[in-house]
């Protein structure tokens, strides 16, 4: 209701202070196509902010990301998700970014500020030895196992687990590097 008596005077701009926050799982979903869609046919400028990754992803053009009060980045999401620019930014749209420097071989292989080593679907052809280098790793796209995998896994690593965090039908786990 409130969106429609701020839409009814057609404003130049549009300010949601965290529009979805206060909704249940399944209240939100839905006001979040039935705002997707009203918001589509705005003509005004509309400033979403939210904490929430789905929102933003789901209702926005472009995206600024702050942290500590500076802007870190911003950009079309699908720019945004294929290059975060920080750990920062890369944690909020699901992603897990490394840092560290390229080793060119049959393969590339991306040697971690960590000390731990991940082999990249790069071109050997495009990279040089020792330049730094960006990685994302997309959640879905690993596995836990209580012993060493087997089969053609490239990347393994020896970790423990530090943290689970549950949210709905999701855990966040959060690993830390054994000690030798």
């Amino acid at each position: 209701m409130a969106l429609a008596r701020a839409l009814a005077t057609d404003p130049d701009l549009l300010l949601l202070d965290e529009p979805l926050s206060a909704l249940d799982p399944d209240t939100a979903s839905t006001t979040r196509a039935d705002l997707h869609h009203r918001l589509s046919t705005f003509s005004g400028t509309t400033v979403i902010v939210t904490h929430d990754p789905v929102d933003a992803l789901t209702l926005a053009d472009e995206l600024v990301f702050l942290e500590h009060g500076r802007v870190v980045q911003s950009g079309r999401p699908a720019a945004v998700i294929a290059q975060p620019r920080n750990a920062f930014v890369a944690s909020i749209v699901g992603l897990n970014l490394l840092s560290g420097t390229v080793r060119v071989g049959e393969r590339v292989t991306l040697r971690t500020d960590d000390g731990f080593e991940v082999v990249t679907a790069e071109d050997p052809d495009q990279h040089t030895d020792g330049a730094l280098m960006w990685a994302t790793i997309d959640p879905v796209a690993i596995a836990l196992y209580e012993s060493p995998a087997t089969g053609s896994t490239r990347n393994t690593w020896g970790m423990r687990v530090s943290s689970i965090s549950i949210t709905g039908q999701r855990a966040r786990i959060g690993l830390a590097a054994t000690s030798t």
